[in-house]
């Protein structure tokens, strides 16, 4: 009996010897299987760190496009109102030139009558 008992007993030990080294099995492939995963995790991560400061650099270049544009507008903006302020000044001038003109017009109709005048006064003298 005793020998019966040892070898239920041996026999028990190795099968919880087995299940362990089973459970040990799979805790190394669950291992594996983790390790596997984080280093897929990790690539992922450094794929995603690398977009995110390529992105990073072409936000800054935005950035300074847009800023670049800013000043840009700024300066269109400026020469605009100077060349506003040109044409107006220029209008201002077109019409002082025509009002010189009319004033200059209305004196040479007015010297034009006074010489027909003279002339017609002139013309009368002379058959008298």
């Amino acid at each position: 009996m005793l020998s019966d008992d040892k070898l239920r007993c041996e026999h028990d030990n190795r099968g919880r010897l087995d299940r362990t080294a089973d459970d040990i099995g799979d805790n190394r492939k669950q291992l594996e299987d983790l390790k596997y995963l984080l280093q897929e995790k990790s690539r992922e991560n450094h794929e995603l760190n690398n977009e995110s400061g390529r992105n990073r650099v072409l936000l800054d270049e935005k950035h300074r496009e847009v800023a670049g544009l800013h000043a840009e507008n700024n300066a269109q903006s400026a020469r605009v109102n100077d060349l506003q302020g040109q044409q107006d000044s220029l209008r201002h001038e077109t019409d002082c030139v025509k009002t010189q003109r009319a004033e200059m017009w209305r004196e040479i109709q007015r010297l034009k009558e006074g010489s027909d005048c003279k002339a017609n006064e002139h013309a009368g003298q002379v058959s008298k």
